[in-house]
């Protein structure tokens, strides 16, 4: 009665405690690192997007979206394949829309994911 009909965390957290079931530590300390390289992922995604390398870009935006797909975080994966995708046509205006998105979400991303890990036994 009242409950919503869609997530509101920004992972898949069921199916990421399902995946990491009996292995709670692996579990903290795939979040952690996340935590620890999303700067520099997002560090090197902003310099390719600035110096208008979209080899990099899309590179970069790949891998961002290869990491995020660990948390099963379905909304930054998409912006992050949307990214790789704008890196290769080379739309400034798309790439510079869609990178802003993709920040916001990891705003929401990195918090669910401390959010999740202060709850984890």
């Amino acid at each position: 009665k009242g409950e919503a009909a869609f997530s509101v965390s920004s992972f898949d957290q069921r199916t990421f405690a399902e995946n990491f079931a009996g292995m709670q530590d692996l579990a903290l300390e795939t979040i952690q690192t996340f935590l620890e390289t999303l700067p520099g992922l997002l560090a090197a995604i902003e310099n390719a997007i600035q110096s208008k390398d979209s080899a990099r870009l899309e590179r970069s935006a790949h891998t961002l979206k290869g990491v995020v797909s660990n948390f099963y975080a379905e909304r930054a994966k998409d912006l992050a394949e949307k990214l790789e995708s704008a890196g290769r046509s080379a739309s400034e205006n798309l790439v510079t829309e869609t990178f802003a998105k993709l920040k916001a979400e990891l705003v929401n991303l990195t918090a669910d994911l401390r959010d999740y890990a202060k709850g984890v036994p």
